[in-house]
């Protein structure tokens, strides 16, 4: 009796963790509907700017994290390897810390890159994002594949993305 009551407690609670995650990752399972905005302020319909035909790469940043940086320097140095997709790049610094950024970063020379800005940490929100760096890769469908929260090596986001 005392086991059946210990596995009914064990399973509730797993069915909560279960439930609990699914709700707070289930906006984004299909990549969401999201509006940002370029460096130089002008504003974007994301999904209307994606190629359906590849997969999404989104990678939450900020130029003055260590972390981004070194993922960012990754990506540049190996974008090649991945063939077929396509980068988001968002952050919530400023125009000019980012212009500053991408002279030693040069984001935009990746085919398939965009470079954005959110004046409204929702998109942030959506994601569940707390801080950066924090990556979402999508299928060419754009259900998501993959999550990262923090950094994560470029060679493992390399054989993510082949």
């Amino acid at each position: 009796m005392v086991l059946c009551l210990l596995a009914v407690a064990v399973g509730s609670m797993l069915c909560r963790a279960i439930s609990k995650h699914k709700s707070k990752y289930g906006g984004i399972q299909q990549f969401p509907q999201i509006q940002a905005f370029t460096i130089y302020g002008d504003a974007l319909d994301v999904i209307g700017h994606l190629n359906p035909s590849k997969r999404t790469a989104l990678l939450f940043f900020h130029p003055e994290c260590e972390y981004c940086r070194k993922e960012v320097e990754g990506i540049l140095a190996r974008h090649s390897e991945c063939r077929d997709v396509q980068w988001l790049f968002i952050t919530i610094a400023p125009s000019e810390i980012v212009e500053e950024f991408l002279m030693e970063y040069p984001l935009e020379t990746i085919p398939d890159a965009y470079v954005l800005r959110e004046d409204w940490p929702d998109i942030h929100k959506v994601f569940g994002v707390k801080g950066p760096p924090a990556l979402f890769i999508y299928d060419e469908n754009g259900k998501l594949m993959k999550r990262h929260m923090g950094a994560t090596s470029i060679k493992n986001i390399v054989q993510e993305l082949q």
